[in-house]
C-alpha cells in the first residue's frame, strides 16, 4: 500500500471512530505513522483530504456508469447497472459505512446526490424541461441513496436482488410521474 492510500484509510478509519472536528493531523500522522511533512506533501489540511475521498468515491460511481453504459447512457441496462453499483460499494464498504452510516457525510451525500441527479439527465435528457423534473430528481437521488443506506445497516435483512429490483420500480415510477 502507498503512502497516501495509508493516510486516506487511517483517515477513514478515525473518521468512523470519532468526531470529525476532533481529528488532527497529529493524531491521523501518529496512527499512520508517518511524518506531518509527509501528510503536507500530499495534503493542506483533514478536509483537502476528506475531500479527496469523497471525489474518489464519487469518480467510482460514475465509471461505473460510464462503464456499463459504454457511451450511451440512454441505452444502459438498469439492471447491469445496479449490479455494479452494489459491487463498488461492497468494495469500498468500509468508506461507505463511514460517510453514510456511523458519521454521515452531508457534503458526500450531497455530491452523490448530484451524480445520481447528473445521470438521471443524460438518461432522460427529453423530461429535463417538464414540470417538477428538479424535484423529482432529487427524490430520486434521495430514495436511491436511502436505499442503499439501509441495506448496509441491515445487511441481514436486506435481500439485495429484491433492493435492485425496488429501486429500478422507484425510477421507472418517477419517470411516469414525469409524463403526468
Amino acid at each position: 500500500m502507498d503512502t497516501k492510500e495509508n493516510i486516506q484509510q487511517t483517515f477513514v478509519r478515525q473518521y468512523a471512530q470519532k468526531d470529525y472536528a476532533m481529528m488532527t493531523i497529529k493524531d491521523l500522522c501518529a496512527a499512520v505513522p508517518i511524518a506531518r511533512t509527509t501528510f503536507y506533501t500530499y495534503y493542506d489540511n483533514l478536509d483537502d483530504l476528506k475531500t479527496e475521498i469523497e471525489d474518489n468515491l464519487i469518480m467510482g460511481l460514475l465509471n461505473v456508469v460510464n462503464e456499463i453504459a459504454d457511451g450511451d447512457i440512454e441505452k444502459m441496462i438498469f439492471a447491469e447497472f445496479l449490479d455494479a453499483t452494489q459491487c463498488y460499494i461492497q468494495a469500498h464498504w468500509d468508506t461507505f459505512d463511514t460517510f453514510l452510516i456511523r458519521q454521515p457525510n452531508l457534503r458526500f451525500i450531497d455530491k452523490w446526490k448530484a451524480a445520481i441527479k447528473q445521470n438521471f439527465k443524460k438518461r432522460y435528457p427529453d423530461k429535463i424541461s417538464l414540470p417538477n423534473y428538479d424535484l423529482i430528481a432529487e427524490m430520486l437521488a434521495s430514495a436511491t441513496i436511502s436505499a442503499y443506506s439501509y441495506w448496509m445497516q441491515n445487511p441481514s435483512k436486506v435481500n439485495t436482488e429484491e433492493m435492485k429490483k425496488l429501486i429500478a420500480q422507484a425510477l421507472e415510477t418517477i419517470v411516469k410521474l414525469l409524463e403526468l
